[in-house]
């Protein structure tokens, strides 16, 4: 499992916020903390389904989703949807699924981030 730290803006239909986004290769899904996606979107539906954590017993529940953009070490912009969790340990996780998606690597010994595919215009809008 590997992990890197970067501050991000992360952006969406409300407005932008600044966060402390952990990158982890043993998280599946992209996760944000409930505080954060209220000031970037409205929620999406609530999902009746939870997260079970890296040490395979605790549990989360899904409260919902939001659309976000963001820039990666300043050269990529990605856009994504998270899902919203209240009681989250760190503000925003980067999982698996965005990392794949965006052939992003992690390179902990150097601490760098690696984003392979951008957006392009047409995938933005």
């Amino acid at each position: 499992m590997m992990r890197i730290k970067r501050k991000l803006l992360l952006e969406g239909p409300k407005g932008p916020v600044q966060v402390e986004a952990l990158f982890d290769t043993g998280a599946t899904f992209t996760v944000i903390r409930k505080s954060i996606a209220e000031k970037i979107a409205p929620l999406g539906p609530p999902i009746r389904e939870k997260v079970t954590l890296a040490n395979g017993k605790t549990q989360l529940s899904i409260e919902g989703s939001v659309w976000f953009w963001t820039v990666i070490e300043e050269v990529c912009r990605i856009s994504d949807i998270a899902h919203v969790i209240e009681q989250l340990a760190e503000e925003v996780i980067i999982g698996v699924e965005t990392m794949e998606r965006y052939g992003i690597e992690l390179k902990p010994k150097t601490n760098e981030i690696i984003v392979k595919k951008c957006d392009t215009m047409e995938e933005l809008f």
